[in-house]
């Protein structure tokens, strides 16, 4: 059973080994990450063929063209976009998160939840006057 009691520092463990048997360690790891690697790219090559094939099921199709989508845009791909768009619209907030961030992702550090803080001193200090305003900003009050 693995607990914080059991574990040893990384220093530690690397201080028992040899050179040779650190070497010997990254070659199996850089051998398992290549592996792993070649793994995603051919599940990702998999499941775009199948996302790219026609769609056959007649319900599927019929889907599609109830919403004016033709023949030639019915794959499984929009299949899947229209599947997900409907559950969207009963209100699973799951598939209206994926639209979102598919649309626009989300931006990395936004500055909280409400967002960048925009500096309008310049703007306060047209509307309040400049004095006024830098009076405020360097007072204790603030």
């Amino acid at each position: 059973m693995v607990n914080e009691q059991n574990l040893m520092p990384i220093e530690e463990v690397n201080s028992r080994r040899t050179p040779e048997q650190y070497s010997i360690d990254s070659r199996k790891a850089g051998i398992a990450s290549g592996e792993a690697r070649r793994k995603r790219k051919k599940f990702a090559e998999q499941m775009n063929l199948l996302m790219s094939l026609p769609v056959k099921d007649m319900k599927g199709k019929d889907i599609l063209k109830s919403l004016g989508i033709d023949d030639e845009n019915a794959d499984n791909q929009m299949l899947l976009i229209v599947s997900q768009f409907r559950k969207a619209v009963k209100g699973d907030m799951d598939a209206f998160k994926l639209f979102q961030n598919t649309l626009e992702p989300p931006a990395e550090n936004e500055g909280g939840v409400f967002g960048e803080i925009e500096d309008t001193s310049e703007t306060d200090a047209m509307i309040y006057g400049e004095d006024s305003y830098s009076s405020l900003l360097h007072s204790d009050m603030i």
